[in-house]
């Protein structure tokens, strides 16, 4: 079976990189924090770690959950297995223990706003397949198709507003329920105070990201084109004086509602702290699931091959083999990450110099794993041509 590789340069490796050095950089600068007593610092540091883990790991498993999911609804066919038994081990093993780590710091946090991103990044990248069809993804090479980049849009638009609304619904039940018996019928209820902050994030985010689009355009870093005008094979882009400002403000808008959906975010992050000496490790929660939610998505909707792994092609391609390499991989992987986890909890009970010490550790494992990720996992679509 062969494959067309779309996207020859490695823009896509750049996010996924990022993610990794950063977790990386996070840990050390926890444990130097630690030598220092500058628990404040650390608290954040773990705060925007665990942002990352969990944003980066769910948006990788939303983007191959929907192009799986093309390929088996009337899409392009592009399921590919592992070439061989020890490629598809390796895979499976990294990714298997990648996704225990992620899901066991998602129930370490219990957070209704982390679990209305992920759905709702689900939601969007099915949003995303209804407007543009089964070649949603692939672009103009493929018919009728837009792009992965649209697909980043919908599905990070998606996150920030299952974020918004899960958020709120948990905000809204813990406040009400912590209200005193006690309150006077006069006196104003915790559920309706502090509101203020995500309607400030939202009005000052789509500011900010309505000038930097203007910004961008005049400098000519972004190039705003409509997707049906991008998508349609052959055919040029309406470049009339109508055309180009209906493409202009086609781009400034998605700036200012994706920009709208961050401020507002980050404003309910600020929002749902109980003290004033957690809000700011709230909001870089906040920060860290939305950078690994673009970082996840971009290569997670990728659909050709990134990189070669580590261990060389010596033997000839073996699909069955690879996929059962594969799924034992995974197993194995679940059962490493789950028992690192096991011992990060039992460590938790003890001084919280060790907690620090454990969870950095874990923070460690997951960026040297996004930071290769692109060099030993070969993903397992791509369009094929046979």
């Amino acid at each position: 079976m062969n494959a067309l590789n779309y996207y020859p340069t490695s823009w896509d490796r750049i996010p996924l990189a990022f993610s990794g050095l950063a977790l990386v950089a996070l840990a050390i600068v926890a444990l130097a924090l630690m030598a220092a007593h500058r628990d404040t610092l650390i608290a954040r540091s773990q705060a925007l770690a665990c942002g990352l883990c969990i944003g980066t790991a769910g948006a990788i498993a939303c983007g191959i959950g929907f192009l799986f999911a093309q390929s088996q609804t009337h899409g392009p066919a592009f399921f590919l297995a592992p070439d061989n038994f020890r490629m598809g081990l390796l895979g499976g093993i990294g990714l298997g223990l990648l996704a225990s780590l992620a899901v066991g710091a998602f129930i370490a946090l219990r957070s209704a706003a982390i679990a209305g991103l992920l759905i709702g990044t689900g939601i969007g990248l099915v949003v995303f397949r209804l407007i543009f069809g089964p070649t949603a993804g692939f672009g103009g090479e493929v018919g009728l198709g837009v792009g992965q980049e649209v697909g980043i849009i919908f599905g990070a638009a998606g996150g920030l507003l299952g974020g918004i609304v899960g958020g709120s619904i948990g905000l809204v039940i813990r406040r009400m329920s912590a209200v005193p018996a006690q309150s006077g019928a006069d006196s104003p209820s915790p559920a309706h105070r502090g509101w203020r902050w995500p309607l400030i994030g939202l009005a000052l985010g789509a500011v900010i990201a309505t000038l930097v689009a203007v910004l961008g355009a005049q400098m000519g870093i972004f190039q705003f084109l409509v997707p049906y005008n991008g998508q349609i094979p052959d055919v040029p882009p309406d470049t009339s004086p109508a055309g180009m400002q209906h493409d202009f403000l086609f781009g400034v808008g998605m700036f200012a509602v994706g920009g709208a959906l961050i401020g507002c975010f980050l404003g309910l992050r600020w929002m749902s702290s109980r003290g004033t000496g957690v809000r700011r490790h709230s909001v870089w929660l906040g920060v860290g699931l939305i950078v690994a939610l673009i970082c996840g998505l971009t290569f997670g909707l990728d659909h050709r091959y990134v990189g070669g792994p580590f261990i060389p092609r010596s033997v000839l391609p073996d699909p069955v083999a690879g996929m059962r390499g594969l799924l034992i991989g995974l197993a194995a992987g679940v059962v490493i990450g789950g028992a690192l986890a096991l011992v990060a909890v039992y460590i938790s009970n003890a001084a919280p110099r060790r907690q620090v010490a454990a969870r950095m550790a874990l923070v460690v494992i997951v960026g040297l794993l996004l930071l290769t990720l692109s060099y030993w996992y070969t993903p397992l679509f791509a369009i094929s041509i046979m």
